[in-house]
């Protein structure tokens, strides 16, 4: 992973948790429009936050995603799906928008790597906060994920070290 290679690339990563009154195909659609014709370049992804354990799976996915497009090894042709696959810990396009696809009617985890694109895009979304999860959240969909840990340190180093094992092991093509 690039995880040391440039800390710039992390800082300047924009993870919100929103919402909007909009259906999610239709902000994806929107999205599209927006960073197509404003030549903005990034990646733009949402994510279901009962999918996702905190920033750094956010920022694992990312850096592999990144990876496999810089060793010309992706399986999917844009940076948002490629991160996508691996917050959901597969190759199968279907079953991580099943699994960690933002849903309609529900908050999301806006992930963006441009905040030129996120000034554009924040004024389709009703609310926008930082998405600092809580311990609760974090045992809660780690189980989900297939991490059991409990509320303590160690476990929660525990639960990182084993999210970014099934990270690594999802570049596996299923």
């Amino acid at each position: 992973m690039v995880l040391n290679q440039n800390p710039k690339i992390i800082s300047n990563l924009i993870i919100r948790q929103a919402s909007t009154s909009l259906s999610i195909k239709s902000l994806i659609a929107k999205i599209h429009m927006l960073s197509n014709s404003s030549g903005s370049k990034g990646v733009v992804q949402l994510f279901d936050p009962e999918s996702i354990l905190d920033k750094s799976h956010l920022i694992a996915a990312y850096l592999n995603a990144l990876e496999t497009f810089n060793e010309n090894n992706n399986s999917s042709k844009s940076m948002a799906m490629e991160m996508l696959l691996f917050a959901s810990f597969t190759r199968q396009i279907d079953r991580a928008v099943m699994f960690a696809g933002a849903k309609d009617s529900k908050l999301f985890i806006f992930f963006s790597d441009s905040k030129q694109l996120y000034r554009k895009i924040k004024p389709l979304l009703n609310t926008d906060s930082d998405f600092i999860p809580n311990i609760d959240h974090i045992v809660k969909y780690a189980k989900k994920l297939g991490i059991n840990i409990s509320k303590t340190q160690d476990s929660m180093e525990t639960a990182h070290m084993l999210l970014f094992q099934k990270i690594a092991v999802s570049k596996i093509k299923d």
